[in-house]
């Protein structure tokens, strides 16, 4: 007689039993809120015109043009506080006097750069990846 090992009732499933959606989703949103911030910094600049502080660090792809702040505006390589304000980062004021609850969740996907977003989508990636494949989408 042969005896199968099946997970007992609160077991938790096998690491390779879940895919890590909500860390893939949480990667594309954050990723796609950083290309936005530089996409909307470069709104209203020349592309081809001189630097400035606003748009220092520039490029353009497929007829898309992004830009970042210079270092002395931002230090994170991300746009001028502007453009992270327009987007939805976290202001108080508008929260409790104009009622912008969204600016509560908006905040959540926003960086203030390259320098911020980079690592936190490492750290995101290394804890987030293995905790979701393990317990899952609901418990992460």
């Amino acid at each position: 007689q042969t005896l199968t090992s099946e997970p007992s009732f609160g077991e938790y499933a096998p690491p390779e039993a879940n895919c890590p959606l909500f860390i893939l989703l949480t990667f594309v949103a954050c990723m796609a809120a950083l290309a936005l911030e530089l996409y909307k910094n470069g709104q209203g600049q020349d592309p081809l015109g001189p630097k400035n502080d606003d748009c220092y660090y520039r490029t353009e792809v497929q007829g898309y043009f992004f830009c970042a702040a210079s270092l002395g505006r931002n230090p994170l390589l991300g746009p001028d506080n502007k453009v992270l304000i327009e987007m939805g980062a976290k202001e108080g004021d508008a929260i409790v006097n104009h009622g912008d609850v969204w600016r509560l969740v908006a905040p959540l996907y926003l960086h203030g750069g390259v320098f911020h977003c980079g690592p936190n989508m490492l750290v995101l990636l290394q804890l987030g990846w293995p905790l979701e494949r393990r317990h899952g989408f609901l418990k992460v």
